[in-house]
């Protein structure tokens, strides 16, 4: 099995990158709980997420007149953030109209206005953080696209911080890469997900269970 290119969802970009060679091991760590206590100091509260499974238009009907922002793109499913109450709303809106709605476990409003404050704090923290050159293809889901030596990569997650998750369009092009795709996260989320988007095989590793049996 060979590794030819990688997606990262949100916090995992980071990993991704650390993957093809832009981050040491260390500084890819230290980024991660940096990023995760900015977050969650900065964060709005009574904000939260919520997946919908629905075509654009759909979402966009159901959010209608309230303060949700389309926060991520996974395909069969999209995914709305922002204020409880318009969260409850969506909720009310979506069981009338027999949409089925999954409520996320998160403690804030992520990929939304909601955590704004967070980005000019984790883009002063980036400017000190190195970035090397890197061999390995990264397919952004920030940006839905290849990552190049034309992104500013810095710029690129601080920007995540508000920006919506395009997992679709990251998944779409990185299925062109390979016949096989691997999860290398915990449970098996993202694996779901990606068999909505395409027909490439696809296993989740499951990391930190307790068994060895997905691998």
């Amino acid at each position: 099995v060979a590794a030819v290119a990688t997606a990262g969802y949100g916090l995992g970009e980071i990993t991704a990158l650390y993957w093809a060679g832009a981050f040491t091991r260390q500084d890819a760590l230290e980024l991660v709980a940096v990023r995760g206590r900015i977050i969650a100091e900065a964060g709005v509260p009574s904000t939260g997420m919520l997946s919908l499974t629905a075509p654009p238009g759909a979402v966009v009907d159901l959010a209608a007149d309230t303060d949700l922002v389309v926060a991520a793109d996974n395909g069969a499913s999209r995914v709305v953030a922002g204020p409880l109450a318009d969260i409850n709303r969506v909720i009310e809106r979506a069981r009338a109209a027999d949409i089925s709605a999954q409520w996320l476990a998160v403690g804030k409003a992520f990929h939304s206005p909601a955590v704004a404050a967070a980005e000019p704090m984790l883009a002063r923290y980036l400017a000190e953080v190195p970035v090397a050159s890197f061999t390995g293809q990264v397919y952004s889901t920030i940006s839905g696209r290849l990552v190049t030596p034309a992104h500013d990569i810095r710029r690129m997650l601080a920007q995540q911080i508000t920006g919506p998750v395009r997992f679709r369009e990251a998944l779409e092009l990185l299925a062109t890469e390979c016949d096989l795709l691997v999860e290398t996260g915990p449970g098996e989320t993202l694996a779901k997900l990606t068999k909505t988007i395409t027909d490439i095989p696809v296993v989740g590793l499951d990391v930190g269970a307790d068994s060895a049996f997905s691998l």
